[in-house]
């Protein structure tokens, strides 16, 4: 399940998953969170459901990946922050508007 939030500029993101292991009749689970200002995507016109990291042009924010197996059990987690610039002034960069969701 893919939730994507805009509000202006700024970027809620959570994906849930979870994966059943036939061999050892468990379930792995993934939920990783993203919180973000997004000031520029690389093509505007092309974001979907599979948007990443690699689709910012400019942003800033932090990324919280927590992951466990069976419904109550942690495993891992890490929390990155998340920051994203442009190297110098590019004509391709193209802005997002506020007004788009």
């Amino acid at each position: 399940m893919i939730v994507n939030r805009w509000r202006g500029h700024r970027l809620a993101r959570l994906v849930a998953s979870a994966k059943w292991l036939r061999d050892c009749s468990a379930t792995d689970w993934g939920e990783p969170l993203t919180l973000a200002r997004v000031d520029a995507l690389l093509e505007p016109d092309r974001y979907s459901a599979r948007l990443r990291g690699q689709a910012f042009a400019q942003a800033r924010g932090i990324h919280l990946r927590a992951e466990g197996s069976e419904a109550s059990t942690l495993v891992y987690y890490e929390l990155e922050p998340l920051y994203k610039r442009p190297l110098h002034s590019a004509p391709q960069v193209l802005r997002r508007s506020a007004s788009a969701n």
